[in-house]
């Protein structure tokens, strides 16, 4: 979805059958985009859970949990914890619908925005 994340909205849109003006679609892109979320951090924290949480628990208020972050990172498993992860896979999910991996799955699913699928 990061490819194309401008176009994202219009396909959400549809899937649900809103229909949006072009104004209005503009202000979803421009509040969708990690440009907005990073200037705009607070709206996009959990900030409102933490501080019930923090009182309830009797945290310090000090923890921070934001997810609109500028840059990623890619996740790095072992070598170990992937040969369990495709056990489990083949374990549950290939027994029941038949999809030898994770990229077989997506490879089935739409691809209305054409984006280049990354095994």
């Amino acid at each position: 979805m990061l490819q194309k994340a401008d176009q994202v909205p219009a396909v959400v849109a549809e899937f649900i059958g809103l229909e949006l003006d072009d104004a209005a679609m503009a202000r979803v892109i421009e509040y969708c985009s990690r440009d907005y979320m990073s200037s705009h951090p607070h709206q996009f924290d959990d900030h409102v859970l933490r501080q019930k949480r923090e009182s309830v628990w009797q945290l310090p208020p000090d923890g921070t949990a934001s997810k609109a972050i500028r840059f990623s990172a890619k996740l790095s498993l072992s070598p170990a914890l992937r040969a369990r992860l495709d056990e489990v896979w083949a374990d549950t999910v290939q027994k029941r619908l038949g999809f030898e991996s994770y990229a077989a799955f997506r490879r089935s699913l739409p691809n209305s925005l054409g984006v280049t699928r990354v095994d």
